[in-house]
């Protein structure tokens, strides 16, 4: 059973509408491949961290600053306490790089999250990519041709190298 996260109806996300621009993510320090990456400011607030669900370390806070005061920005965002006070929690921002669109939630709820997301990225990716790379199209199996068939099984005899982690 495929497992999918619908972040547009998600009970904890406030969707964004924003255009994302091409290196928003990269303009705010995040340098990695993840489709995913929320930040969020420091405690105090005079840092931004990120995290894409491996990794997390700081940001680019003039970067941060100069993007939340552009005007069209700062209209969409109104309203959201960005850092934790004595009133409550604070907010991160969740950005899917898949589907160019733009989140926030509390904190703590988009960063079990963004580990459910990353999880379920983690099993899907590897299994699309092989039989990408043999060819077969996933919503077609039953169709798939035995060359291609044999190509699949080759492969998981060699053990399916994804990422930095061999599946055998």
């Amino acid at each position: 059973m495929e497992q999918v996260i619908d972040l547009q109806n998600h009970p904890h996300l406030m969707p964004i509408a924003l255009p994302i621009s091409e290196d928003l993510v990269g303009q705010l320090g995040y340098k990695g491949q993840s489709g995913y990456v929320m930040f969020h400011l420091s405690s105090g607030g005079d840092a931004l961290m990120w995290f894409d669900g491996a990794i997390g370390t700081l940001g680019n806070i003039d970067a941060w600053n100069d993007w939340v005061e552009e005007k069209t920005v700062k209209m969409a965002l109104r309203g959201i306490k960005w850092c934790q006070n004595l009133t409550g929690g604070s907010y991160a921002l969740l950005v899917d790089r898949f589907n160019q669109a733009l989140y926030v939630g509390e904190l703590n709820r988009v960063r079990h999250l963004l580990m459910d997301l990353i999880q379920v990225q983690a099993f899907e990716d590897p299994v699309a990519k092989l039989l990408d790379d043999v060819g077969v199209d996933p919503e077609a199996m039953d169709e798939a041709t035995p060359e291609a068939l044999r190509r699949l099984f080759g492969k998981l005899r060699q053990g399916v190298q994804v990422s930095n982690k061999t599946i055998h």
